[in-house]
């Protein structure tokens, strides 16, 4: 019942940044790994699954050009939040919703709070 909720949840979210009906059922079933790697300041995610992307970033270095999960340009910033690390982007052309991605890591577990809007879904990952 649980993965259901977080399932719809995510569906939900992914309709709220304007992701076709195709891509929220794909993305939703499909499994997601990350990659996640620190040299310094700089972060650099990768995300492997359907469609793998790859994210390399500034923390605190004001805004960069990114892409969102199903491809569209947005202007994101990232910065520390405590000892989690907190990523907003927004559409590049100003039109929809923007997105805000918490990661926390806690030993060998990571959450990935995503926002958009006032809908809100958690994705917990393990380390392997």
């Amino acid at each position: 019942m649980l993965s259901q909720l977080v399932t719809r949840l995510r569906i939900k979210c992914a309709f709220y940044i304007g992701v076709n009906i195709a891509k929220r059922k794909i993305a939703s079933a499909a499994p997601l790994t990350l990659v996640i790697s620190q040299d310094g300041s700089k972060i650099t995610i990768e995300a492997k699954s359907v469609k793998n992307r790859k994210s390399t970033f500034e923390v605190g270095a004001g805004d960069f050009d990114d892409e969102s999960p199903d491809g569209r340009p947005v202007k994101a910033k990232a910065f520390w939040e405590g000892s989690s690390l907190v990523v907003e982007a927004k559409p590049a052309d100003g039109k929809g919703k923007g997105l805000k991605v918490v990661r926390t890591i806690d030993g060998d577990t990571m959450q990935q709070t995503m926002t958009c809007g006032d809908v809100t879904c958690v994705r917990n990952f393990s380390k392997c």
